[in-house]
């Protein structure tokens, strides 16, 4: 039994998700959507220096044909994932004939995220980990990822855009210094931006602190309820040192 995507037609699988999507009209593909597992897919056009045809000079899936399909076959970001990938590299990216462009996808779960950007049969994907990610029509993942294409380096020396996997690693290694010295002059940024908030806060609580000294002799029985508060933490305390002694 076959699917017929956008341009060609792939094996059906025995069990396919529900699904819920963003496509484009009369298309059967998906800019974006959902499935019945909590699954979530998007993706973005992005440019790159890597030809488009495909090697065998064949049509292949476009993003969108490969945004429904893993939603229809993953129950999870990690089986997601694992889908695209098999797409990717089983078939030749391709794209509806007026535009030519290579893809970027962002595939959540309620458990873990991944960005996986592709440039023809080649990928790269990074794990988020920690804040706020979004894709868009420019590359995002530089030198920090988590699963890669095997072939990518390799690829990358045979078209001449890299000169041999020395250099490739040197150039990575250049990347993650530079961000580091710019991790460095932000946290320096930072604590001075904190030290002089910090100085702005003691002069106000000084400030306060005269002020309500200044109110309590008008108060007589505040200042004495506000003493003996004060005397009562204080003694608190001590009997709580005594303890742990």
């Amino acid at each position: 039994m076959k699917v017929q995507c956008q341009l060609i037609e792939t094996p059906q699988v025995d069990v396919s998700s529900k699904v819920l999507g963003s496509r484009l009209y009369r298309c059967w593909v998906f800019e974006h959507g959902v499935n019945e597992f909590g699954v979530a897919i998007g993706n973005a056009a992005v440019h790159s220096k890597e030809p488009f045809e495909s090697p065998e000079g064949k049509a292949g899936l476009i993003s969108m044909d490969i945004v429904r399909t893993r939603l229809e076959r993953g129950r999870s970001t990690y089986e997601s994932i694992h889908v695209l990938i098999d797409l990717l590299e089983k078939y030749s990216p391709d794209s509806i004939r007026r535009a030519r462009y290579h893809n970027n996808f962002l595939i959540a779960d309620a458990y873990e995220a991944w960005v996986l950007e592709a440039a023809g049969r080649c990928w790269v994907a990074e794990k988020i980990t920690d804040g706020i990610r979004a894709v868009s029509n420019l590359y995002t993942i530089e030198d920090e990822w988590n699963a890669v294409h095997l072939e990518l380096v390799e690829h990358a020396v045979e078209v001449d855009w890299c000169r041999s996997r020395e250099v490739w690693r040197e150039s990575v290694e250049r990347m993650k210094a530079g961000k580091r010295e710019g991790a460095i002059r932000n946290l320096q940024r930072f604590v001075k931006e904190m030290r002089v908030l910090l100085l702005e806060f003691a002069e106000e609580l000084d400030l306060f602190l005269r002020r309500l000294d200044s109110l309590l002799p008008e108060y007589p029985d505040l200042r004495g309820e506000y003493s003996n508060r004060l005397d009562e933490e204080v003694e608190l305390k001590r009997d709580d040192s005594r303890r742990n002694e």
